[in-house]
């Protein structure tokens, strides 16, 4: 699948294009114990295979500077314990308090959405 770069240098708007790019990122091991040192989502579609007790991921901002809205984010836990999803800083999921993690068990996946900036539902 292309990426947002090779789609917009065909002509496509950053906006088009980011609708149809679907990078993965496979076999992701979840990092940290909070928010600040939980590994980065950078991809679309995230496969997180190793999720020690207590790790998680970190979803990308909205709005990541570059005037795109993130739409859409999927992870799936192939690992062995429940993962943590926290939104980026002063962001919410699901209309939590900000910066609180959703949580995944294994083998669960989950289809994130952004509803406007700093909001994700799913």
């Amino acid at each position: 699948m292309a990426t947002i770069n090779e789609l917009v240098s065909t002509s496509l708007p950053k906006e088009v294009a980011h609708m149809f790019a679907f990078d993965m990122d496979y076999n992701i091991t979840a990092a940290g114990s909070g928010q600040s040192d939980a590994y980065a989502i950078t991809k679309v579609l995230n496969i997180v295979g190793t999720t020690a007790a207590s790790t998680g991921v970190r979803l990308p901002a909205t709005r990541n500077g570059d005037g795109l809205s993130r739409v859409m984010v999927v992870i799936k836990n192939n690992g062995s314990n429940t993962l943590s999803i926290y939104p980026a800083t002063g962001e919410s999921i699901n209309a939590g308090a900000a910066n609180a993690p959703k949580t995944i068990a294994t083998l669960g996946s989950v289809i994130l959405r952004t509803i406007g900036d700093g909001e994700w539902i799913g």
